[in-house]
């Protein structure tokens, strides 16, 4: 999958990531899109939201629509390509 991470204060790369493995309950959804916020823009800016800072690369944003393509889905009450 496609990713833009941020690595520190002005620096954003997109990159290729592993598909990520759900354990638990939780469900692999497919990202349609994603909305940042003012934190996010704080750690592009400064590299650091005061204390915390940017370790290791972090895909910033939070905010999501996306789309159910776990199999397990009725499990959980949802469908595969049901809109979340």
């Amino acid at each position: 999958m496609r990713a833009a991470a941020i690595y520190g204060a002005g620096d954003v790369r997109v990159e290729e990531r592993a598909r990520p493995c759900v354990e638990g309950d939780g469900l692999l959804l497919r990202m349609r899109s994603v909305g940042i916020c003012g934190s996010d823009l704080h750690y592009y800016r400064e590299g650091r939201i005061g204390q915390a800072t940017i370790d290791t690369p972090m895909i910033p944003g939070h905010e999501i629509a996306a789309e159910v393509v776990d199999e397990r889905a009725p499990d959980y009450g949802f469908e595969v390509g049901e809109v979340v």
